[in-house]
Formats: structure tokens, C-alpha cells, sequence
């Protein structure tokens, strides 16, 4: 596939362009003026070549915004790549990448530092009225994403339990990269492509993209051609597990993991502290429940349905012992300031109620408690 002119001038964080000549210049020396006639560029490619202007290395990452008029900027999966000896900058790139993940499911791994503080604040003090310190309680925190902020919660847990055992999960703990002739899809575990990268584009597999950006559909044309091809070879590989390390080449492709875990979570639980991070689907119910369960912003019925967030719901109930704790509700991003909606329920032989609520509480929380009616 031949580079079009968006090529060299999204490349301008190496190479100062103006109206005469390109002036290679060091990323670091380019002032606020230079700045704004990037932007300005890009701008001109969005309205001129109908192209949304993709991030695929980990300058362009670090240096520029997460939209530009509106529109969010595509960034590469494979930025996630943590190297052995990771330095602050990777690990914001890490974040940035994550944050920007959109599953097949139309799921985003969205997570963030302290997002859900106000919450824990509040299942602290109803946890320490209802068990004691000493009690070996099992917590569960599914949909954790990279497990961020299972991290901070769990340091708080452990705080007050300190036998306590604190297992993060998630549906998706890995991405697959396949690369051949510089080419790079991006798959789902399942083999599921959600990606095309080929500088300058960026594109995605899984969901539609905006008629306006012409140049950017044909590219997900171009990349649907190989798509059966990938896919096929990618679900010939055996992964030992979500921490393979490897990479197999089958034909022309390699295929190697992309860990999604967050690296404060693969920190503590190689510590050894009675934390683990495992796969799990948050509508299957857990072969031995446990006294405490979260789940945040993932049961929602525009995205799922309602009658299978219903059974999602069912499934986590069933998770939790009797007398334990189920903390559910999502968190409300399209305001100035976020803010959580949850629940806290116990559950009581065959009844349920409701302990404490965070804001508005659940959207769904009704239909929790019917269960304990339903029996």
C-alpha cells in the first residue's frame, strides 16, 4: 500500500514543515509557534484528504493531544508494548493506549488513577462493620481491566484484612499482534481483528468508521483482504497463557501477546500478597463464591442488552456468599467531573438489600433486588 502525502506530514514531530523546505529538527526544540502550525496541518488533512490522523509510535503518543476538533485521534494497540525495564515515559504510553482500546464488544478498557476512590472510601466502612479482621474473606473484582484499580483497592483491603485474598479479572487480559511487511493487525484472543496499522493509518476493524474520512475507509477495505488469512493462523497459535512471552511465526506472520495488564498489578501479584490477576467472564458465576464482588461499568444494556445484562447480574449474585457483598454501578464520564453511581447490596438467604448507595446508586439495582423476590 503506497504512502500518501498524510504520511510525511503526520510525521512532523521529527520534521519541522513549513511553506518552502523541511527542516529536520530535534522533537524536543519544537516551540508553541511550531506547535499550532502542526496543528493547523492537521487540521487541513481532516477537511482536505478526509483522513483521521492515526498514532503509531511512541512520540507521537507522548506529544499529542487525544483529539484534535473534536475527533478522537486513532492510537496503535501495539503502543501498549511494556519493555523488560519500563521508564515513566512507557508507562505513560501504556495507560494512554489502554484508555484507548475499543473491543469487538464496543467495550473501551477505560481506566484511570483513583477512579473509583470515593467508593472504596465507602465499602471500607461497610466491610469493617460486617467482617472481622481476622476473617481469610475472598474479593472479587471483575471487568478490573488492567487491574489498576484493583490495585488500590486491594492495598486498602489488605490494610484492614490482612488475610485476605483478592483476585482481579477480566474477559480480555491480552491482545494479539500479527506483523508481516510492515503491516500489523491487531486481534482479539478469539482471533476477533479489531485493528489495521500501515502508517499513516490507523484504522479500525471491529467498528464503523465515519463516512467523512474517505481515506481512512478505504484503508479498512484495503485491510479486510487478509483479514480471513490473520485470523486463521493467529487461533493456530497455543498460548501458555496470558504472560507468553513469545513469538510464533506461522507463513509470513508473527504473532506475539500484548500484554493488557496494568504493571502496578503484575508488580503485586509477583509479590507474592494474596493478589491475583485470572480471566474470567463476568456472566458466568464463580465456581466457589465469595464474601465481597465488584463490578463497575460493565453490566450495561446498551451495549449488551437487557436480558443478557439481566443474566449477568443473576451470575454475579450467585457469586457472592451468604452475607457477603455485592458492589455494582458504573461511572458517569460525560460530566466536568466524573462521578460513580453504585450499589452496595448484601445478600441474605434469599433476599437481597441494600446497604449504601454512591450518588444515584445502580441503574439497574431493581432488578437485583427482584431476584431475592423471584427467589
Amino acid at each position: 500500500m503506497s504512502k500518501p502525502i498524510a504520511y510525511y506530514v503526520w510525521e512532523s514531530y521529527v520534521v519541522c514543515v513549513n511553506s518552502r523546505t523541511p527542516t529536520p529538527v530535534s522533537k524536543h526544540r519544537i516551540d508553541q509557534k511550531l506547535r499550532r502550525e502542526r496543528g493547523q496541518i492537521l487540521l487541513s488533512l481532516i477537511d482536505v484528504l478526509m483522513y483521521r490522523p492515526g498514532i503509531w509510535s511512541r512520540e507521537q503518543l507522548l506529544n499529542s493531544p487525544e483529539t484534535i476538533c473534536g475527533f478522537r485521534i486513532a492510537v496503535a494497540y501495539n503502543l501498549a508494548d511494556l519493555p523488560v525495564s519500563a521508564a515513566p515515559d512507557d508507562l505513560k504510553a501504556f495507560e494512554r493506549t489502554t484508555k484507548a482500546v475499543k473491543l469487538s464488544s464496543g467495550v473501551y478498557r477505560t481506566t484511570y488513577h483513583s477512579r473509583f476512590s470515593d467508593l472504596d472510601i465507602v465499602t471500607k466502612r461497610v466491610m469493617r462493620s460486617i467482617f472481622a479482621r481476622h476473617l481469610e474473606i475472598q474479593v472479587h473484582d471483575w471487568a478490573a481491566s488492567g487491574g489498576l484499580v484493583s490495585v488500590e483497592w486491594a492495598n486498602d483491603i489488605f490494610t484492614d484484612f490482612p488475610q485476605a485474598l483478592f483476585v482481579a479479572s477480566d474477559y480480555y487480559l491480552f491482545l494479539i499482534e500479527a506483523t508481516s511487511r510492515g503491516e500489523t493487525y491487531i486481534l482479539e484472543p478469539d482471533g476477533t481483528a479489531i485493528q489495521y496499522i500501515n502508517p499513516p493509518f490507523v484504522v479500525p476493524l471491529a467498528a464503523r468508521e465515519r463516512s467523512v474520512f474517505i481515506l481512512n475507509r478505504l484503508a479498512i477495505a484495503w485491510a479486510r483482504r487478509t483479514v480471513p488469512e490473520v485470523k486463521k493462523l493467529a487461533l493456530q497459535v497455543k498460548w501458555d497463557s496470558f504472560r507468553d512471552l513469545r513469538t510464533y511465526v506461522l507463513d509470513k506472520w508473527a504473532f506475539r501477546q500484548l500484554n493488557l495488564v496494568h504493571p502496578q498489578a503484575r508488580m503485586l501479584e509477583a509479590e507474592g500478597r494474596r493478589f491475583r490477576v485470572v480471566q474470567h467472564d463476568a456472566f458466568c458465576p464463580l465456581r466457589q463464591p465469595c464474601h465481597v464482588l465488584r463490578v463497575m461499568n460493565f453490566y450495561n444494556p446498551r451495549v449488551w442488552g437487557h436480558e443478557k445484562v439481566k443474566s449477568g447480574l443473576k451470575a454475579a449474585l450467585d457469586s457472592v456468599v451468604d452475607g457477603g457483598l455485592l458492589i455494582i454501578g458504573r461511572t458517569i464520564e460525560d460530566e466536568r467531573t466524573p462521578r460513580n453511581d453504585a450499589s452496595i447490596l448484601r445478600k441474605s438467604g434469599n433476599s437481597v438489600k441494600v446497604i449504601e448507595r454512591l450518588g444515584s446508586g445502580f441503574e439497574m439495582e431493581d432488578t437485583i433486588l427482584s431476584f431475592s423476590i423471584l427467589g
